[in-house]
Protein backbone atom coordinates (compact mmCIF):
# COMPACT_ATOMS: atom_id res chain seq x y z
CA UNK A 1 0.00 0.00 0.00
CA UNK A 2 1.44 3.37 -1.02
CA UNK A 3 1.28 6.14 1.60
CA UNK A 4 2.21 9.79 1.51
CA UNK A 5 3.17 12.23 4.25
CA UNK A 6 2.60 15.82 3.13
CA UNK A 7 3.67 18.94 5.02
CA UNK A 8 1.97 22.24 4.10
CA UNK A 9 2.43 25.73 5.49
CA UNK A 10 4.73 28.73 5.68
CA UNK A 11 8.24 27.95 4.45
CA UNK A 12 11.42 29.94 4.60
CA UNK A 13 14.74 29.80 2.74
CA UNK A 14 18.00 31.51 3.67
CA UNK A 15 21.21 31.71 1.60
CA UNK A 16 24.56 33.04 2.82
CA UNK A 17 27.46 33.88 0.53
CA UNK A 18 30.75 35.32 1.88
CA UNK A 19 31.87 38.42 -0.03
CA UNK A 20 35.06 40.48 0.04
CA UNK A 21 35.35 44.02 1.39
CA UNK A 22 35.69 45.28 -2.23
CA UNK A 23 32.45 43.47 -3.18
CA UNK A 24 30.78 44.93 -0.08
CA UNK A 25 31.76 48.46 -1.17
CA UNK A 26 30.52 47.85 -4.72
CA UNK A 27 27.18 46.49 -3.47
CA UNK A 28 26.58 49.36 -1.06
CA UNK A 29 27.49 51.85 -3.82
CA UNK A 30 25.40 50.38 -6.67
CA UNK A 31 22.81 48.36 -4.73
CA UNK A 32 20.55 46.19 -6.88
CA UNK A 33 21.48 47.95 -10.12
CA UNK A 34 24.98 46.47 -10.45
CA UNK A 35 26.19 43.33 -12.22
CA UNK A 36 27.69 41.98 -8.99
CA UNK A 37 24.26 42.01 -7.33
CA UNK A 38 22.78 39.98 -10.20
CA UNK A 39 25.52 37.32 -10.07
CA UNK A 40 25.28 36.99 -6.27
CA UNK A 41 21.48 36.79 -6.45
CA UNK A 42 21.64 33.96 -9.01
CA UNK A 43 24.25 32.10 -6.93
CA UNK A 44 22.13 32.40 -3.76
CA UNK A 45 18.98 31.27 -5.60
CA UNK A 46 20.80 28.12 -6.68
CA UNK A 47 22.38 27.35 -3.30
CA UNK A 48 19.89 27.74 -0.47
CA UNK A 49 21.77 26.66 2.63
CA UNK A 50 18.86 26.78 5.06
CA UNK A 51 15.29 25.93 4.18
CA UNK A 52 12.30 24.51 5.94
CA UNK A 53 9.08 25.36 7.62
CA UNK A 54 8.73 28.52 9.61
CA UNK A 55 8.34 28.50 13.38
CA UNK A 56 7.68 31.26 15.89
CA UNK A 57 8.46 30.79 19.57
CA UNK A 58 8.79 27.04 19.01
CA UNK A 59 5.38 26.66 17.34
CA UNK A 60 5.24 25.26 13.81
CA UNK A 61 3.46 27.19 11.06
CA UNK A 62 2.63 24.07 9.06
CA UNK A 63 0.47 20.97 9.24
CA UNK A 64 1.22 17.35 8.39
CA UNK A 65 -1.14 15.09 6.48
CA UNK A 66 -1.08 11.32 6.03
CA UNK A 67 -2.87 10.49 2.79
CA UNK A 68 -4.60 13.90 3.07
CA UNK A 69 -5.83 13.34 6.66
CA UNK A 70 -4.45 15.85 9.19
CA UNK A 71 -2.15 14.52 11.93
CA UNK A 72 -3.10 17.42 14.26
CA UNK A 73 0.51 18.58 14.43
CA UNK A 74 -0.18 21.93 16.07
CA UNK A 75 -1.47 20.18 19.21
CA UNK A 76 0.88 17.17 19.20
CA UNK A 77 4.17 18.69 17.97
CA UNK A 78 5.92 19.12 21.32
CA UNK A 79 4.24 16.29 23.20
CA UNK A 80 4.25 13.33 20.79
CA UNK A 81 7.27 13.75 18.53
CA UNK A 82 11.04 13.83 18.88
CA UNK A 83 12.49 17.24 18.04
CA UNK A 84 16.23 17.49 17.35
CA UNK A 85 17.79 20.96 17.38
CA UNK A 86 21.01 21.10 15.37
CA UNK A 87 23.95 23.22 16.60
CA UNK A 88 23.81 26.88 15.62
CA UNK A 89 25.81 27.64 12.46
CA UNK A 90 27.51 31.02 12.55
CA UNK A 91 27.02 33.15 15.63
CA UNK A 92 24.23 35.23 17.09
CA UNK A 93 26.91 37.44 18.68
CA UNK A 94 29.13 40.03 17.03
CA UNK A 95 32.57 38.63 16.29
CA UNK A 96 35.82 40.34 17.27
CA UNK A 97 38.69 40.72 14.84
CA UNK A 98 38.55 41.46 11.12
CA UNK A 99 35.06 42.25 9.84
CA UNK A 100 33.58 39.62 7.50
CA UNK A 101 30.80 40.32 4.98
CA UNK A 102 27.95 38.07 3.80
CA UNK A 103 25.41 38.53 1.01
CA UNK A 104 22.13 37.13 2.36
CA UNK A 105 18.94 36.22 0.51
CA UNK A 106 15.74 35.41 2.41
CA UNK A 107 12.66 33.95 0.76
CA UNK A 108 9.29 33.34 2.33
CA UNK A 109 6.73 30.95 0.90
CA UNK A 110 3.08 31.46 1.87
CA UNK A 111 1.98 27.95 0.97
CA UNK A 112 5.03 25.70 0.80
CA UNK A 113 4.83 21.95 0.55
CA UNK A 114 7.06 18.94 1.05
CA UNK A 115 6.21 15.26 0.89
CA UNK A 116 7.51 11.73 1.31
CA UNK A 117 6.06 8.61 -0.30
CA UNK A 118 6.53 5.19 1.34
CA UNK A 119 5.16 1.65 1.00
CA UNK A 120 4.73 0.30 4.55
CA UNK A 121 2.16 1.24 7.19
CA UNK A 122 2.69 4.59 8.93
CA UNK A 123 4.44 4.41 12.32
CA UNK A 124 4.10 7.74 14.20
CA UNK A 125 7.12 6.82 16.36
CA UNK A 126 9.31 7.14 13.24
CA UNK A 127 8.25 10.74 12.51
CA UNK A 128 10.78 13.26 13.79
CA UNK A 129 11.52 16.95 13.36
CA UNK A 130 14.90 18.52 12.78
CA UNK A 131 15.47 22.19 13.62
CA UNK A 132 18.33 23.84 11.73
CA UNK A 133 19.60 27.13 13.12
CA UNK A 134 21.71 29.97 11.76
CA UNK A 135 23.14 32.77 13.91
CA UNK A 136 22.92 36.14 12.17
CA UNK A 137 25.67 38.07 14.10
CA UNK A 138 23.08 40.67 15.20
CA UNK A 139 21.48 38.89 18.13
CA UNK A 140 19.04 36.76 16.14
CA UNK A 141 18.96 33.07 15.30
CA UNK A 142 16.98 31.87 12.30
CA UNK A 143 15.35 28.49 13.09
CA UNK A 144 13.69 26.22 10.53
CA UNK A 145 11.87 22.90 10.99
CA UNK A 146 12.09 19.94 8.62
CA UNK A 147 10.20 16.67 9.16
CA UNK A 148 11.89 13.30 8.64
CA UNK A 149 10.36 9.86 8.55
CA UNK A 150 12.49 6.77 9.23
CA UNK A 151 15.53 9.01 8.76
CA UNK A 152 14.45 10.20 5.29
CA UNK A 153 13.95 13.86 4.51
CA UNK A 154 10.85 15.03 2.70
CA UNK A 155 11.07 16.18 -0.94
CA UNK A 156 10.55 19.93 -1.10
CA UNK A 157 8.01 21.46 -3.44
CA UNK A 158 8.54 25.22 -3.52
CA UNK A 159 5.31 27.03 -3.98
CA UNK A 160 3.95 30.57 -4.18
CA UNK A 161 6.62 32.96 -2.94
CA UNK A 162 5.47 35.59 -0.49
CA UNK A 163 8.61 37.72 -0.47
CA UNK A 164 12.29 37.85 -1.27
CA UNK A 165 14.79 40.10 0.45
CA UNK A 166 18.52 40.65 -0.05
CA UNK A 167 20.91 42.32 2.33
CA UNK A 168 24.47 42.32 3.57
CA UNK A 169 25.25 41.33 7.13
CA UNK A 170 28.66 41.68 8.74
CA UNK A 171 30.31 39.68 11.48
CA UNK A 172 30.09 42.89 13.56
CA UNK A 173 26.27 42.65 13.46
CA UNK A 174 25.61 45.45 10.96
CA UNK A 175 22.96 44.95 8.27
CA UNK A 176 22.76 46.82 4.96
CA UNK A 177 19.50 46.60 3.04
CA UNK A 178 19.83 46.19 -0.73
CA UNK A 179 16.09 46.30 -1.47
CA UNK A 180 15.54 49.85 -0.26
CA UNK A 181 18.38 51.85 -1.77
CA UNK A 182 21.45 51.29 0.40
CA UNK A 183 20.21 52.31 3.83
CA UNK A 184 21.72 50.69 6.90
CA UNK A 185 19.40 48.53 8.98
CA UNK A 186 19.81 48.98 12.72
CA UNK A 187 21.00 45.78 14.36
CA UNK A 188 19.15 44.19 17.26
Amino acid sequence: MKNQLMARGKMFGLSFKPISKAEFKELTKFGRSGALYESLKVANNNEEAYYGFYQWEGKPFFELFLNEASLGLKKAYKTQYEIKSLPVDGSSEKLKGAELFFFVTEKGFKNGKSHLDFEEDFDPCELRFEVSRRGMFNGTICSLINPTYKGESFNLIWNWSGYSSDYIITSKGKCYDLNNEKREIKSA
